[in-house]
């Protein structure tokens, strides 16, 4: 299929579920049996939906919970482009802001996040990636002390069919996933993401104030701190208080 300009969109191969244990780990199920490029798990709830970090991703129904499978041409010590490039992607899809490396604000507040899964094949090559994507579309976490506030869609009068979401959030994906190996592929990352300026890295080493800059190549954030830069690769970016329209 192609739009008016004959740019030819990714295809998408939809499967619904009623319920999951986690989408992510049926499409990696499904990627490591051959599941081609554009295989997208959807369900309406799942009972092991997880995060970042190992953290629980809570999933009543009524929101989304999709995994797709992409198999980008890109080596592994690469891999972390596509968490940031999908949340760029899915952003200005949905007209939402991304935060480094993997979240989805609206209106200052959380309301989604990206979890990818990926595996090495030959040469250090990709053989797939699982992008997995939560999106809080009918109703949202309670805001729990040091949590970080949450949105949904429904609030902010930007509820969406699921099914016509789900195949509009999965093409973002494979684009993005397209987009990954190419040298651009960080091109206007600062008028999308929130990590773009003042924040707050909290680290087990411990936590430290900074200015989000620019992106590594390999997707890791670069902040300014004083006169030099440090690269970011694990732990949490803070960017609250939001700028206005954050």
């Amino acid at each position: 299929m192609s739009d008016e300009t004959g740019e030819c969109w990714p295809s998408v191969d939809l499967r619904h579920f009623d319920s999951l244990p986690s989408t992510n780990d049926e499409a990696v199920r499904l990627a490591r049996a051959g599941a081609p490029e554009g295989t997208a798990v959807w369900a309406n709830e799942q009972a092991s939906g997880r995060g970042r970090r190992g953290r629980r991703w809570v999933s009543p129904p009524g929101n989304l919970y999709l995994s797709v499978v992409a198999r980008p041409a890109l080596p592994l010590t690469l891999a972390g482009r596509i968490a940031v490039s999908c949340g760029l992607g899915i952003a200005r899809s949905l007209g939402l802001r991304s935060k480094w490396p993997n979240d989805l604000y609206l209106a200052g507040r959380k309301v989604g996040g990206i979890l990818v899964e990926a595996r090495a094949g030959a040469g250090g090559m990709l053989d797939y990636a699982v992008v997995g994507v939560g999106i809080n579309v009918l109703s949202r976490p309670d805001d729990a002390p040091g949590a970080q506030p949450a949105a949904s869609l429904l609030e902010h009068g930007m509820e969406r069919p699921l099914e016509g979401l789900a195949r509009d959030v999965a093409r973002a994906i494979l684009i993005a996933c397209r987009a990954a190996p190419a040298p651009e592929w960080r091109e206007g990352w600062e008028s999308v993401d929130l990590a773009a300026g003042p924040i707050r890295v909290l680290q087990d080493g411990g936590d430290w104030e900074g200015a989000g800059e620019s992106l590594d190549e390999d997707g890791a954030l670069l902040a300014r701190v004083g006169g030099s830069l440090r690269r970011v690769t694990d732990g949490d970016v803070s960017v609250r208080p939001l700028r206005p329209g954050g």
